[in-house]
């Protein structure tokens, strides 16, 4: 559990922080408000403890703030001045709880191990409808940057234009493209999906637009291309970044004019077709330096959609694990995360995103089987990688944060 503590006095604040790491807990200390708030924007803490009284900005303001930029965040007022209308104020205000000054850390750690089993008992109900999304094809998340993944898509769904989708392996723009088109007007037509990387350059422009009999030498029948078989529906082309320069020439009058010919032949066929891209690389800067033609990227970023990957939305990782965990039928199969356990997955990098998480789950599912997934029972490179990841404490963001 990640607990953020802002106290100007040095002393107080080092030895809460080591007395906090030593009872397993990951922290990061602040002298500044102003630096806590700033962290606390990119990030999520499940715990915010804050002194009362501070030079600039006091608690309460701190924990107005903190609030409005993340809700979740429990928040444990220090006071010295621990009268009763201070500690009712500040409870009426949203504290979860106070404490008076001096005091030992012993006398925090029952309000951070109730605030530990509060998260876990939540995540263990698996109310997760408002964090899934569009039905079939679901979308999970409810970060600050999946409302704006959802923003984007929403808007995607009710236009018929060109779509790029951005995102590292295993963000799921697979997933967003199946959004995007069984909720807009063309759900009813069909969805074709091709891989760009996976098919060679000899035999994709036959793949994309078919080919006439004998237009090469194993080219013993007429081929429909992908093209038009998603005439009046949606082709998703997949890490369009991998075709090549004459292509993307043919792509470019495809997806413009929609209008193409076959291969072996120079007779125009013309389709009605959305088309969405995906791509894992900035198509902007490959255009930049001639690696991507600039007309096509043009012609594709009509609505850009930016997946973020999932070490920029840790906060959604319970959220995939609560989804994962269920089994086709929907109903939740008998396993439970450990808080332990939990800290470890969300302090992992995750370098194969939600693919990597979800393979993690299913890995548990058919291993563990039922009963409490321990901290030994995650693979070794997330457990050794994580660990020191919150061995460590602080990162350079927040070392940097300090030093100014």
């Amino acid at each position: 559990m990640k607990v953020l503590i802002v106290e100007d006095e040095k002393l107080k604040r080092i030895t809460l922080e080591d007395d906090l790491r030593d009872a397993g807990y990951q922290t990061a200390a602040f002298a500044s408000p102003v630096s806590a708030l700033a962290v606390l924007a990119q990030e999520p803490f499940d715990v915010a403890i804050t002194d009362l009284r501070m030079p600039g900005m006091d608690g309460l303001e701190f924990m107005a703030r903190a609030r409005e930029l993340r809700p979740e965040t429990k928040i444990i007022l220090i006071t010295a001045y621990g009268t009763l209308d201070t500690a009712m104020k500040a409870l009426s205000l949203g504290a979860y709880d106070y404490v008076t000054k001096p005091f030992s850390t012993e006398e925090l750690l029952p309000t951070l191990n109730k605030i530990r089993a509060e998260k876990t008992a939540d995540f263990d109900q698996g109310e997760e409808a408002p964090a899934v999304r569009y039905g079939c094809c679901q979308m999970v998340g409810a970060s600050k940057a999946m409302v704006e993944v959802f923003r984007r898509i929403d808007e995607c769904i009710a236009s018929d234009s060109t779509v790029l989708l951005t995102g590292e392996t295993g963000t799921g723009k697979d997933i967003a493209a199946c959004v995007v088109h069984h909720n807009s007007a063309r759900s009813k037509g069909p969805f074709v999906k091709v891989s760009c990387a996976s098919l060679s350059k000899e035999i994709i422009e036959s793949e994309l637009f078919g080919h006439e009999k004998g237009a090469f030498t194993s080219a013993s029948r007429e081929k429909i291309g992908r093209f038009e078989y998603a005439n009046k529906g949606t082709i998703f082309l997949d890490e369009i970044d991998d075709t090549t320069s004459e292509l993307q020439v043919k792509l470019l009058r495809a997806i413009a004019e929609q209008v193409f010919e076959r291969v072996g032949s120079s007779v125009p066929i013309r389709v009605d077709v959305r088309v969405i891209a995906a791509t894992k690389v900035d198509l902007r800067e490959q255009a930049e330096k001639g690696l991507f033609r600039r007309d096509l990227f043009y012609r594709l970023n009509v609505m850009p959609v930016y997946l973020p990957p999932l070490r920029e939305r840790r906060s959604d990782i319970p959220l995939f694990i609560n989804h994962f965990l269920k089994n086709p039928d929907g109903t939740k199969c008998n396993i439970r995360i450990d808080p332990i356990a939990m800290d470890v997955l969300n302090s992992y990098s995750w370098p194969g995103n939600v693919r990597e998480l979800k393979n993690l789950i299913e890995r548990l599912k058919n291993t563990k089987g039922e009963g409490v997934a321990t901290l030994f029972d995650l693979p070794e490179e997330i457990r050794f990688i994580s660990l020191a990841t919150i061995e460590k404490g602080t990162s350079t963001f927040y070392d940097t944060i300090n030093a100014v």
